[in-house]
């Protein structure tokens, strides 16, 4: 085996040094945050690759998710009524419209 051979991972190899499943790493591939080679039926990563995908990730700034403001009952109330007027508005426009139909429809380009 020459250097090169040595340099290339194979999904199985990145998903346990990266602490994630293989399917995450297929993902990471197909949405191309990781680029990889196909050969034959199999797919191998450059080891830099890996190193620079792990690095980007320890990068990252830690995402805080703050707590939801708490609401008075007053406030609540009057945020429920503008929901319930703007529901009513939009139903008066439009009419009555299946959400669930509407994304399937989308999703088949429809």
């Amino acid at each position: 085996m020459g250097k090169q051979d040595d340099e290339l991972l194979t999904v199985r190899e990145v998903a346990r040094r990266c602490n994630r499943s293989e399917e995450t790493i297929r993902r990471w591939i197909w949405s191309g945050k990781l680029p990889a080679r196909k050969l034959g039926n199999q797919l191998f990563i450059d080891e830099t690759e890996v190193v620079n995908t792990e690095k980007a990730r320890d990068d990252r700034e830690e995402i805080v998710l703050l707590p939801a403001p708490r609401l008075t009952d007053a406030e609540f109330r009057k945020l429920e009524a503008e929901e319930k007027k703007f529901r009513d508005e939009l139903f008066r426009r439009h009419g009555y419209f299946d959400t669930a139909e509407m994304v399937r429809q989308s999703r088949e380009g429809r």
